[in-house]
Protein backbone atom coordinates (compact mmCIF):
# COMPACT_ATOMS: atom_id res chain seq x y z
CA UNK A 1 0.00 0.00 0.00
CA UNK A 2 1.46 3.66 -0.42
CA UNK A 3 1.81 5.53 2.11
CA UNK A 4 -0.15 8.24 3.28
CA UNK A 5 0.26 12.23 2.25
CA UNK A 6 0.15 12.62 6.04
CA UNK A 7 2.68 9.35 6.80
CA UNK A 8 4.79 10.90 4.45
CA UNK A 9 4.86 14.56 5.61
CA UNK A 10 5.89 13.22 9.09
CA UNK A 11 8.90 11.49 7.28
CA UNK A 12 9.99 14.60 5.36
CA UNK A 13 9.77 16.87 8.92
CA UNK A 14 11.27 13.76 11.10
CA UNK A 15 14.71 14.55 9.04
CA UNK A 16 14.72 18.12 9.85
CA UNK A 17 18.11 18.98 11.84
CA UNK A 18 19.69 15.44 11.04
CA UNK A 19 22.69 14.45 8.83
CA UNK A 20 21.38 12.97 5.66
CA UNK A 21 23.10 11.49 2.47
CA UNK A 22 21.96 13.49 -0.78
CA UNK A 23 20.56 11.14 -3.01
CA UNK A 24 18.99 13.39 -5.74
CA UNK A 25 19.64 16.04 -7.77
CA UNK A 26 19.86 19.57 -6.52
CA UNK A 27 16.87 21.71 -6.79
CA UNK A 28 17.81 25.25 -6.39
CA UNK A 29 21.20 26.50 -5.74
CA UNK A 30 20.26 30.32 -5.60
CA UNK A 31 21.07 30.64 -1.90
CA UNK A 32 24.73 29.46 -1.91
CA UNK A 33 26.15 31.55 0.72
CA UNK A 34 24.71 34.54 3.16
CA UNK A 35 25.41 37.40 0.62
CA UNK A 36 23.96 34.94 -2.33
CA UNK A 37 26.95 36.26 -4.47
CA UNK A 38 29.25 33.45 -4.32
CA UNK A 39 29.40 29.96 -6.58
CA UNK A 40 27.39 27.05 -6.78
CA UNK A 41 28.32 25.26 -4.34
CA UNK A 42 29.52 21.25 -6.00
CA UNK A 43 27.16 18.99 -4.85
CA UNK A 44 28.31 15.32 -5.25
CA UNK A 45 25.33 12.72 -4.52
CA UNK A 46 26.36 10.58 -1.53
CA UNK A 47 27.84 13.67 0.40
CA UNK A 48 27.12 13.96 3.84
CA UNK A 49 24.76 16.78 4.46
CA UNK A 50 22.62 18.49 7.14
CA UNK A 51 18.90 19.19 6.22
CA UNK A 52 18.27 22.37 7.88
CA UNK A 53 14.13 22.37 7.47
CA UNK A 54 11.36 20.92 4.96
CA UNK A 55 9.30 23.31 2.60
CA UNK A 56 6.27 22.53 2.70
CA UNK A 57 4.95 25.13 0.15
CA UNK A 58 7.38 24.00 -2.44
CA UNK A 59 8.14 20.28 -1.82
CA UNK A 60 11.86 20.67 -0.84
CA UNK A 61 14.14 20.56 1.49
CA UNK A 62 16.69 23.78 3.15
CA UNK A 63 19.76 21.64 2.99
CA UNK A 64 23.74 22.83 4.10
CA UNK A 65 26.50 20.90 3.08
CA UNK A 66 29.09 20.97 5.58
CA UNK A 67 31.18 23.82 4.10
CA UNK A 68 28.40 26.35 5.19
CA UNK A 69 26.90 26.31 1.31
CA UNK A 70 23.25 26.45 1.32
CA UNK A 71 20.67 24.14 -1.56
CA UNK A 72 16.95 23.33 -2.11
CA UNK A 73 17.19 19.32 -2.56
CA UNK A 74 13.78 17.30 -4.04
CA UNK A 75 11.02 15.45 -1.93
CA UNK A 76 12.61 11.55 -1.14
CA UNK A 77 16.03 12.81 -1.77
CA UNK A 78 17.50 12.57 1.40
CA UNK A 79 18.10 9.49 3.60
CA UNK A 80 19.23 9.63 7.43
CA UNK A 81 22.41 8.69 8.45
CA UNK A 82 25.44 8.84 10.75
CA UNK A 83 28.64 10.79 10.28
CA UNK A 84 32.12 8.36 10.32
CA UNK A 85 33.95 7.57 13.29
CA UNK A 86 36.46 9.91 13.89
CA UNK A 87 39.22 7.79 13.35
CA UNK A 88 37.98 7.08 9.93
CA UNK A 89 38.00 10.56 8.74
CA UNK A 90 34.40 11.47 10.39
CA UNK A 91 33.53 13.00 13.37
CA UNK A 92 31.29 13.57 16.31
CA UNK A 93 29.59 16.59 16.66
CA UNK A 94 27.94 19.58 14.44
CA UNK A 95 29.18 22.95 15.67
CA UNK A 96 27.28 24.64 17.38
CA UNK A 97 24.12 22.37 17.64
CA UNK A 98 25.61 18.77 18.50
CA UNK A 99 22.99 17.26 16.00
CA UNK A 100 23.58 14.44 13.52
CA UNK A 101 26.29 12.86 16.52
CA UNK A 102 26.27 8.71 16.88
CA UNK A 103 26.90 9.40 20.52
CA UNK A 104 23.33 10.17 21.23
CA UNK A 105 20.00 11.05 20.02
CA UNK A 106 17.63 8.64 18.58
CA UNK A 107 15.66 7.95 15.32
CA UNK A 108 13.21 11.00 15.93
CA UNK A 109 16.14 12.76 16.82
CA UNK A 110 17.41 14.91 19.80
CA UNK A 111 14.39 15.89 22.10
CA UNK A 112 16.33 18.59 23.98
CA UNK A 113 15.02 21.93 22.89
CA UNK A 114 18.93 23.26 24.29
CA UNK A 115 21.48 22.18 21.68
CA UNK A 116 24.05 23.98 23.27
CA UNK A 117 23.38 21.65 26.41
CA UNK A 118 23.16 18.51 23.64
CA UNK A 119 26.64 19.42 22.06
CA UNK A 120 28.11 19.95 25.29
CA UNK A 121 26.95 16.76 26.82
CA UNK A 122 28.23 14.84 24.23
CA UNK A 123 31.23 16.53 23.90
CA UNK A 124 32.52 16.08 27.39
CA UNK A 125 31.18 12.15 26.71
CA UNK A 126 33.59 11.43 24.39
CA UNK A 127 36.28 13.46 26.11
CA UNK A 128 35.73 11.28 28.95
CA UNK A 129 35.67 7.88 26.88
CA UNK A 130 38.98 8.91 24.90
CA UNK A 131 40.32 12.10 26.11
CA UNK A 132 39.24 14.13 22.22
CA UNK A 133 36.47 15.49 20.75
CA UNK A 134 35.67 16.01 16.74
CA UNK A 135 33.30 18.67 16.28
CA UNK A 136 33.01 19.80 12.48
CA UNK A 137 31.79 23.18 12.11
CA UNK A 138 30.27 24.56 8.85
CA UNK A 139 32.63 26.97 7.08
CA UNK A 140 32.37 29.10 3.86
CA UNK A 141 34.90 28.50 1.16
CA UNK A 142 35.35 32.04 1.02
CA UNK A 143 36.08 32.21 4.91
CA UNK A 144 38.20 29.24 5.11
CA UNK A 145 40.34 31.21 2.66
CA UNK A 146 40.24 34.33 4.76
CA UNK A 147 40.99 32.70 7.73
CA UNK A 148 44.09 31.53 6.44
CA UNK A 149 45.40 34.80 5.37
CA UNK A 150 45.13 36.33 8.40
CA UNK A 151 47.06 33.37 9.57
CA UNK A 152 49.64 34.40 8.16
CA UNK A 153 50.21 37.88 9.67
CA UNK A 154 50.18 36.02 13.22
CA UNK A 155 53.47 35.60 15.22
CA UNK A 156 55.27 32.11 15.94
CA UNK A 157 54.63 29.93 18.76
CA UNK A 158 57.96 28.84 21.09
CA UNK A 159 56.68 25.42 22.19
CA UNK A 160 58.68 23.38 24.50
CA UNK A 161 60.19 20.46 23.06
CA UNK A 162 58.38 17.99 24.92
CA UNK A 163 54.36 19.59 23.50
CA UNK A 164 55.76 19.78 20.02
CA UNK A 165 54.73 16.43 19.01
CA UNK A 166 51.03 16.67 21.04
CA UNK A 167 50.82 20.56 19.06
CA UNK A 168 52.34 19.89 15.96
CA UNK A 169 51.67 16.27 15.54
CA UNK A 170 53.68 13.06 14.63
CA UNK A 171 55.80 15.03 12.24
CA UNK A 172 56.36 18.23 13.75
CA UNK A 173 59.21 19.66 11.47
CA UNK A 174 56.84 19.88 8.75
CA UNK A 175 54.55 22.24 10.44
CA UNK A 176 54.68 25.10 12.95
CA UNK A 177 52.66 26.67 15.83
CA UNK A 178 51.41 30.45 15.51
CA UNK A 179 49.81 32.40 18.72
CA UNK A 180 46.23 33.96 18.68
CA UNK A 181 45.62 37.21 20.58
CA UNK A 182 43.13 36.19 23.68
CA UNK A 183 39.51 36.05 22.32
CA UNK A 184 37.58 38.74 24.11
CA UNK A 185 33.72 37.62 24.18
CA UNK A 186 32.08 41.12 24.00
CA UNK A 187 34.08 42.18 20.77
CA UNK A 188 33.07 41.53 17.40
CA UNK A 189 35.55 38.91 15.54
CA UNK A 190 37.44 41.42 13.08
CA UNK A 191 37.38 38.09 10.72
CA UNK A 192 36.88 34.53 9.73
CA UNK A 193 39.84 33.24 12.02
CA UNK A 194 38.79 35.32 15.23
CA UNK A 195 35.47 33.85 14.71
CA UNK A 196 36.46 30.28 14.57
CA UNK A 197 38.43 31.18 17.73
CA UNK A 198 34.77 32.36 19.17
CA UNK A 199 34.08 29.36 18.54
CA UNK A 200 36.13 27.53 20.71
CA UNK A 201 35.26 29.98 23.69
CA UNK A 202 31.39 29.19 23.11
CA UNK A 203 32.00 25.53 23.12
CA UNK A 204 34.27 25.75 26.14
CA UNK A 205 31.19 27.44 27.91
CA UNK A 206 29.05 24.52 26.29
CA UNK A 207 31.61 21.55 28.01
CA UNK A 208 32.21 23.66 31.52
CA UNK A 209 28.39 22.80 33.22
CA UNK A 210 29.74 18.90 32.58
CA UNK A 211 33.11 19.44 32.77
CA UNK A 212 32.88 18.63 36.71
CA UNK A 213 31.01 15.06 36.12
CA UNK A 214 32.82 13.59 33.05
CA UNK A 215 36.47 15.13 33.59
CA UNK A 216 36.74 16.00 37.14
CA UNK A 217 38.19 19.61 36.89
CA UNK A 218 36.02 23.15 36.76
CA UNK A 219 37.48 25.17 34.03
CA UNK A 220 37.83 28.87 34.34
CA UNK A 221 38.26 30.95 31.31
CA UNK A 222 40.16 29.93 28.58
CA UNK A 223 44.53 30.25 27.28
CA UNK A 224 44.77 31.79 24.03
CA UNK A 225 44.34 29.81 21.03
CA UNK A 226 47.10 28.31 18.73
CA UNK A 227 46.80 28.02 15.14
CA UNK A 228 48.89 24.92 13.43
CA UNK A 229 49.69 25.38 9.50
CA UNK A 230 52.23 23.72 7.14
CA UNK A 231 55.53 25.31 6.93
CA UNK A 232 55.74 27.14 3.74
CA UNK A 233 58.09 24.97 1.11
CA UNK A 234 61.57 26.57 0.77
CA UNK A 235 60.55 27.93 -2.69
CA UNK A 236 58.55 30.14 -0.42
CA UNK A 237 60.24 30.76 2.43
CA UNK A 238 62.90 32.45 -0.09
Amino acid sequence: AMPSAQAREASSLALEGRLVNQLARVVDTASVSAAGDGPAPRIVLGDLVLCVAWDETTRTYEVQTLEGEEFRAAEGGLEDCSPPAPEDGGFDLLWPSGLGAPLGGGPDGPSEADFGALFGRHAAQALSERGYVVAQAPLLRKHQEEAFQAAGSLPPLDLREELAEDVLGSAPNSMRALRLPPDVPDRMPEHALAACDRAMTEAGVLLQPYAATALGFTAVGRSPGIVRIAHPSRYEAQ
